[in-house]
């Protein structure tokens, strides 16, 4: 059985709240399982959190949450490992960064199992 890496986000320091760039979305037809593992490198403020999320089509009203209430919060939590199952085709991630003037710095990937 062979597996796929995607590098969802390099490292980033999280200055504003953002959405990962439509271009940047990773498409993962033909995958039954992803696995996304995120890695905080630098604390952020409080309310500071990363969204998973999907869609069937590229288009920015198109996503919504992988799983409803599902955040990271990146002022609390160093490591993210989530497993989805039946995802839409796209993934990207959705931040918003909150005040206390340490800006957040993390890392996302994808490890994706054919069908």
């Amino acid at each position: 059985m062979s597996f796929q890496y995607f590098a969802l986000q390099p490292p980033m320091a999280l200055t504003a709240t953002a959405k990962q760039k439509l271009k940047l979305a990773i498409d993962v037809l033909g995958y039954n399982t992803i696995t996304v593992q995120g890695r905080r490198l630098t604390a952020g403020g409080a309310g500071s959190t990363v969204i998973l999320e999907h869609a069937p089509v590229l288009e920015d009203s198109a996503f919504q949450a992988i799983v409803a209430g599902d955040t990271w919060d990146l002022s609390v939590n160093g490591n993210l490992t989530k497993v989805y199952s039946g995802t839409h085709r796209y993934i990207r991630w959705n931040a918003t960064r909150a005040g206390g003037g340490v800006n957040p710095v993390f890392l996302l990937d994808i490890v994706a199992r054919p069908v």
